[in-house]
């Protein structure tokens, strides 16, 4: 990955197996030597603390929604998605920015988190006018498919 880039690099990490934070100590060792713009997210907060403690000038982001309904966040527990939901991780997580799920923009996280605390926020995945709208109301930059921005 050595060399300059033109372009910016967006890593999200996927959710580890409890306790594996491997991941990101690699992530971490690859990211060294890249010489563009890049940023590491993840809807796990696990993966950013460790960045945080291993490598603090990386910019770490979470990626969170409200409410965590749907069947791909089945194995989590109700305890588990309020911490996610409500970015109770965030004092040892430490986000530089913020992605929240566009139709949950309104909610308090996303809010405090921006307006109180600063932190850019980005929304996924504006996929339509109505989406881009929402966007544009209450986020920083959107992150975008099938969409003509």
């Amino acid at each position: 990955m050595a060399g300059d880039s033109r372009y910016a690099l967006i890593v999200i990490a996927p959710e580890p197996k409890r306790g594996d934070l491997r991941l990101a100590t690699r992530a971490a060792a690859v990211l060294a030597s890249y010489r563009g713009p890049f940023a590491v997210m993840s809807f796990d907060p696990a993966p950013i603390a460790e960045l945080r403690r291993i490598a603090p000038n990386i910019t770490r982001g979470i990626v969170a929604e409200r409410h965590y309904g749907a069947a791909e966040w089945d194995f989590l527990d109700a305890a588990r998605r309020r911490e996610l939901a409500f970015l109770l991780h965030a004092p040892k997580s430490r986000p530089a920015f913020l992605a929240y799920r566009v139709g949950d923009l309104a909610a308090v996280a996303p809010r405090a988190a921006r307006l109180m605390f600063g932190l850019p926020l980005l929304t996924w995945t504006v996929r339509s006018a109505d989406d881009r709208a929402m966007a544009a109301r209450f986020a920083d930059q959107m992150i975008f498919e099938g969409f003509r921005a």
